[in-house]
């Protein structure tokens, strides 16, 4: 016989029995009422069918580069550049890498002799002959006296690990390169089509060679007042920022034009002007800029461009518009006081674009806006006239 159960613990089973019967009865009822609503089917999930990923533009493979190799340790031009680059990722529509024919001709291979452009004909270019135009990237400044084995130097200091933040550094690159007889000149370009047409002028004896470094930056500015510029691009991997000479662009830039570039002036302009196209070039071939194209470029590696100038008597009134612009602006910023070595430079190249004018227009005597032009240019002589009295400067 089991011993005698205590009344505390008998009470204490019977209200946990009770406890379960609760429980279980409950459950019954739940389980019940689940079996009335609809069976909910877990969705069956494909491995293999994913989100799209991120679409990679080719801005997004250029920012790779520049982020990587020798810019990178140049820390103020990786940090502009990277401005830039960002700006133009980040734009409502991704920008395409050829502009269309607003700012620039592509006309594709150049036609050369059989030698083919390297960096070798470059620095034989380079070595020969002398007053570059050469600029420090760093400080945006132009230098004189450089030679090209300082260029090269400087050139190489970033890839043997020098610190380019240091105040005696410098990254120079040489934007007018002489032709010597070693040099590109052995591969014969061609300015074709241009060359071969009586009513166009190419100066093909006076072409030069450009040479800029890997994180060069070239910011907005436009060239001369109405020609074309020809250029082939040579080697390296570049990208030009393209902006057409409209009104508004014209009157926001005036103030900037031939002015030492602040590090944010591109980057500004990308927000500032309209119509903005870029040419983003990695291989040999040839274009021509239109006249007064403004223009900023950007080296992801060493790169080399020839360039050359042209005038076309179909350009007659977008190209003599220009002179004009230049003799106004030129107005605006001399005066009896004003130093004449600031802008003794832009009165020859505008007298050189009135001479070159007036040579094309005697070539073509008979074409029929010939005398319109002659009339046009006759005007722009005697304003330019005016215009130099300002300085009573007699150009040499």
């Amino acid at each position: 016989m089991g011993l005698p159960i205590s009344s505390e613990i008998q009470h204490a089973v019977t209200v946990s029995n009770k406890e379960r019967e609760r429980k279980r009865a409950a459950g019954a009822k739940r389980k019940k009422n689940d079996s009335k609503k609809p069976v909910s089917v877990p969705a069956i999930v494909d491995s293999t069918i994913s989100s799209p990923p991120p679409v990679n533009t080719w801005i997004d493979d250029v920012i790779k580069k520049w982020d990587n190799g020798p810019i990178s340790s140049i820390k103020s031009l990786h940090s502009v550049g990277l401005t830039i680059l960002k700006k133009l990722a980040s734009l409502p529509e991704t920008p395409a890498s050829v502009p269309g024919n607003n700012v620039v001709d592509i006309l594709g291979d150049p036609t050369r002799g059989h030698i083919s452009p390297n960096l070798r004909l470059v620095i034989n270019d380079l070595l020969v002959s002398r007053d570059h135009n050469v600029v420090d990237f760093l400080t945006r400044n132009s230098e004189y006296g450089i030679s090209g084995h300082d260029i090269l130097v400087s050139v190489l200091n970033p890839l043997i690990g020098l610190d380019m933040d240091s105040s005696e550094r410098r990254l120079y690159g040489a934007l007018d390169i002489r032709l010597g007889n070693l040099g590109i000149a052995l591969c014969q370009y061609k300015a074709t089509p241009y060359v071969y047409d009586k009513s166009c002028m190419v100066h093909e004896t006076q072409w030069t060679v450009t040479l800029t470094p890997p994180g060069a930056i070239t910011h907005t500015h436009m060239d001369y007042y109405g020609r074309r510029q020809f250029f082939v691009h040579l080697f390296g991997e570049k990208i030009w920022l393209l902006w057409p000479p409209t009104k508004k662009n014209l009157d926001i830039f005036r103030k900037y034009h031939t002015e030492t570039a602040q590090a944010d002036l591109t980057a500004r302009c990308i927000d500032e002007l309209e119509g903005l196209e870029v040419f983003h070039v990695k291989k040999e071939q040839a274009f021509v800029l239109k006249p007064n194209v403004l223009h900023a470029c950007m080296s992801i590696h060493l790169s080399s461009h020839l360039g050359g100038w042209l005038w076309r008597m179909a350009d007659q009134k977008s190209s003599l518009s220009m002179v004009d612009w230049g003799l106004d602006w030129l107005s605006e910023k001399m005066s009896k006081d004003a130093p004449i070595s600031d802008y003794k430079e832009d009165l020859n190249v505008i007298k050189s674009e009135i001479d070159a004018w007036k040579q094309l227009v005697k070539k073509n005597k008979d074409d029929k806006e010939a005398k319109e032009v002659r009339k046009r240019l006759q005007d722009l002589e005697q304003k330019f006239s005016f215009v130099k009295g300002l300085f009573n400067y007699t150009l040499s």
